[in-house]
């Protein structure tokens, strides 16, 4: 039974408090939000008319609270999921990026609750974005935002604010299909002149000295860090002195959210322990410029190192020319292959695979969390050996079975018995009917000798002119006694 009652007494001004059973069967107080005591009575009953609803069946419990949701704003539920992200450790820029983009979405395509959440609304908001300029935004940033509002469909469906996914069946558009970056590999000889150059000619740029960009990059080749990964790096994530030296990246700052061990080798070892002797243990070990100029650096880099390397040819105008024409070095080449910081990355997990290495130790190093994803953008730089293959294939198809070979089936012990049976098997019908006849006749006489009677046991029956009449070796009658005989076995006796 429901009770109305205040905190205090009667002479408590506030509303009444109302305390019954819920449909689990637990105590439950609530505000009526009324100072009648009437009204506040007829509250408590209606509340627990609802509950034995409840209790029955007759009022589902889950799809009340689905309305309940579903009458707050999107924009509430927004800043709920920035909690969630929150809790979760994402990255700062991440959380920015993610609501920005969800927020643009919602605004855009009219979402006041809920229930206006459509596929529909997405698609025409993905539409006017790629028509919003001469070439559109690319499919890869259309395809951030679909990723950013489907994380947020996602999340409302497992905490129960939405009973289905209205946007599970969305997807990206291709990236391949309009892809506007494409990042090429650093080939080793342009690596060895861009050493050089560093080693020898360069200066200070962008606030960094020329030995710490060339200890940058080497570092970015050979681990595949990420330019965010190598900003985090202090002196505690240097293992240099072990006998495989290493470089650690704390989970909270890579990509996948995992921490990562990258192993380096004894020369890359050395140049960053001299970088780090004269850092603080809570310094970074690289002074990077911002995010933005990472890029802007490395391109600078190039360029210069790209002159210097066409200098040095002046004397012979043939080279020259070729030089000032050939790709060696250009930032962007002329299939349109380009190279930035993160190209150094694709460079690290290109050359594993033209070294013949393993694809699933280059997934391991580049951290790919399919192998699906190593093979896609790696794939056609392993070896092709497929014309090997197949001449092996046509090896063995035209190849002669030796008699090594029959051992594996197990007819290898059978030796001399099994040839004479092979033998047999290859004569006549004539020559194998002759000789199991004379068998016959042979059993026959010697019956006749071990039972006394007189025969022609001694001598070769075939000697008897009447053996070369074919009717009379036809007449011959199995007598008792002799087992029939099976072709291509030896023919037996009995004398029981």
């Amino acid at each position: 039974m429901a009770s109305v009652f205040k905190r205090g007494g009667k002479r408590n001004p506030g509303p009444w408090l109302i305390k019954y059973f819920n449909h689990v069967g637990k105590w439950v107080t609530t505000s009526s939000k009324t100072t009648d005591n009437a009204a506040a009575k007829r509250i408590a009953g209606k509340l627990e008319a609802e509950a034995a609803l409840r209790r029955q069946g007759v009022i589902d419990p889950h799809i009340e609270e689905l309305n309940r949701e579903g009458q707050r704003e999107v924009e509430s539920h927004i800043d709920d999921f920035e909690n969630r992200l929150r809790s979760a450790r994402r990255s700062e820029l991440h959380v920015l990026h993610t609501l920005r983009m969800l927020r643009r979405i919602a605004d855009q395509a009219g979402w006041k609750l809920l229930k206006d959440i459509t596929a529909d609304g997405v698609n025409t908001f993905a539409a006017r974005l790629a028509d919003s300029s001469d070439r559109g935004t690319s499919a890869r940033t259309v395809g951030k935002h679909i990723a950013a509002v489907k994380s947020f469909t996602r999340w409302l469906k497992s905490q129960a604010k939405l009973d289905r996914d209205p946007l599970v069946g969305l997807t990206k558009p291709s990236i391949e299909s309009d892809r506007r970056l494409t990042r090429r590999m650093m080939l080793p000889e342009e690596w060895h002149q861009l050493k050089i150059w560093l080693s020898t000619e360069a200066e200070e740029s962008h606030g960094m000295g020329a030995s710490d960009r060339l200890t940058l990059y080497w570092l970015a080749i050979e681990t595949g860090l990420r330019a965010g990964e190598v900003r985090t790096l202090r002196r505690g994530n240097l293992m240099l002195d072990s006998s495989q030296p290493f470089v650690t990246v704390a989970a909270r700052s890579t990509k996948n959210r995992q921490s990562a061990k990258q192993f380096v080798s004894a020369d890359l070892a050395r140049s960053l322990g001299e970088l780090a002797a004269a850092k603080m243990p809570t310094a970074s070990i690289f002074n990077l410029p911002v995010a933005n100029r990472m890029a802007r650096m490395m391109r600078a880099d190039l360029n210069s190192t790209r002159e210097w390397w066409i200098r040095l040819a002046t004397n012979d105008p043939q080279e020259y020319a070729r030089r000032l024409e050939s790709d060696f070095l250009r930032v962007a080449n002329h299939s349109g292959g380009q190279l930035d910081f993160h190209a150094l990355r694709h460079t690290c997990g290109a050359w594993l695979a033209k070294a013949g290495e393993r694809p699933q130790v280059i997934q391991a190093v580049m951290r790919h969390s399919t192998i699906v994803l190593t093979m896609g953008v790696y794939g056609h730089l392993f070896p092709d050996d497929r014309s090997g293959a197949i001449g092996k294939v046509q090896g063995m198809v035209g190849q002669r079975p030796q008699i090594s070979e029959l051992k594996a089936t197990g007819t290898d012990h059978v030796g001399g018995a099994h040839q004479m049976r092979t033998k047999q098997h290859a004569k006549s019908p004539i020559a194998k009917r002759d000789e199991i006849t004379e068998s016959r006749t042979r059993c026959d006489a010697r019956q006749k000798q071990a039972s006394g009677e007189p025969g022609e046991s001694s001598g070769d029956l075939r000697d008897d002119a009447s053996w070369s009449d074919p009717a009379h070796r036809k007449s011959i009658v199995v007598r008792a006694g002799i087992e029939p005989a099976t072709h291509g076995f030896s023919v037996h006796c009995s004398t029981n």
